[in-house]
């Protein structure tokens, strides 16, 4: 196939692409990376999807360029022929924003991750924008990079490091609703409720929208039987003097209170803005109570370092926790976990939306998604 030019108008197939290795034709493969990238896999998408992936990638170009395409222009390769400075996307006269070309189909990286590889926080607007027209084709939430961070959490996580926890929240429900698992975890083994734990009662949005989305606060790899039966051999062996060899030393599985209480130990205390989130977690945990009181228990012995310093810590959110197991269930709690366990199971959504459209009252919608302290 042959290369076409007009005055205005240039047009550069693939074969053409591939055939020459000058600078322009160089550049004009990296735009049909960038067309290409953005595009549905064939059969595993459908085509109603495509026009959306085309959109984004037409967005991104004329970004670059703030200018309007010519009239009947219907991909990146027919916009513009005069483009040098691919890698960088204009969105202001005074800001840059990032964006590395690297999202293809055989590194399993997707738009998403390029986006959030980039100045997030002064294009913000401009991301949220890109980030909904990605979203459309699903195929994309479920990319990971080569630390196995799906978007969800190459986003989140970034967003939670640079202390943005408002917009980290905004990402994630975005995302969520898209059809993103609040579950998925990376090479460590952890989501993005573990890294959102961590931020104390700063992230508690957050942390709240992905426990009401679905993501769990057990461990991904041990089920309720077994963690339960080690734990209670342990918990009856360690209560005589005569038997303290007998404990497991094998260490629990991490979980999100695993992961909250590193956090406390490294800050040493238990104040003010720590407690939101350990009710949340306790709350989550506490429709289990024989598990939780298991898990707990071992977590914290597991984890018992300086006595003196942390001692009183754990004693503090053992007795803060230990009225989730050392109490009956209340019916209306009872009631809630009934509740919550049959939303899950339809997949419907836990949100306030969704919960005032069945009539409910604010201070049961609140007890209902973990909002009130207990």
């Amino acid at each position: 196939m042959k290369e076409h030019r007009t005055k205005a108008l240039r047009v550069t197939t693939t074969n053409a692409i591939t055939s020459k290795k000058d600078d322009n034709n160089d550049l004009f493969g990296t735009l049909l990376q960038l067309e290409l990238a953005c595009l549905p896999s064939p059969g595993d998408l459908s085509t109603s999807t495509s026009s959306s992936s085309s959109s984004y990638c037409r967005l991104c170009h004329r970004r670059h360029h703030q200018y309007k395409p010519p009239d009947g222009a219907s991909t990146v390769l027919q916009e513009c022929s005069s483009c040098r400075n691919l890698p960088t996307f204009q969105f202001s006269d005074s800001d840059t924003f990032k964006f590395p070309l690297f999202a293809s189909r055989a590194s399993g990286l997707s738009p998403l991750h390029a986006l959030f590889a980039g100045d997030t926080l002064d294009n913000w607007e401009d991301i949220l924008e890109q980030v909904r027209l990605i979203v459309e084709t699903p195929h994309w939430l479920s990319c990971t990079d080569g630390e196995g961070n799906t978007p969800l959490l190459a986003g989140g996580r970034k967003l939670l490091k640079l202390g943005e926890f408002t917009k980290a929240e905004e990402l994630a429900r975005i995302l969520l609703d898209a059809g993103s698992r609040p579950d998925d975890s990376n090479a460590e083994g952890r989501t993005l409720l573990a890294y959102s734990v961590t931020h104390m009662d700063e992230s508690i949005q957050l942390s709240r929208l992905l426990i009401n989305a679905g993501a769990s606060v057990w461990p991904n790899t041990v089920d309720a039987a077994s963690e339960g039966s080690s734990t209670s051999a342990a918990s009856t062996s360690s209560s005589t003097s005569s038997s303290a060899l007998d404990i497991p030393t094998t260490p629990p599985p991490d979980s999100i209170f695993t992961s909250y209480l590193r956090a406390v130990m490294r800050k040493r205390k238990l104040d003010d803005a720590c407690f939101e989130t350990l009710s949340l977690i306790a709350q989550a945990m506490g429709e289990q109570p024989s598990r939780m009181h298991a898990h707990v228990m071992r977590t914290m012995f597991d984890h018992a370092r300086c006595v003196r310093v942390l001692g009183p810590v754990f004693l503090q959110m053992k007795l803060s926790m230990s009225q989730h197991w050392c109490q009956p269930q209340s019916l209306q709690i009872l009631c809630r976990t009934a509740f919550r366990s049959e939303a899950m199971r339809t997949k419907q959504k836990l949100n306030r939306e969704s919960l005032q459209q069945l009539g409910l009252p604010l201070p049961l919608q609140k007890f209902v998604l973990y909002e009130l302290t207990q």
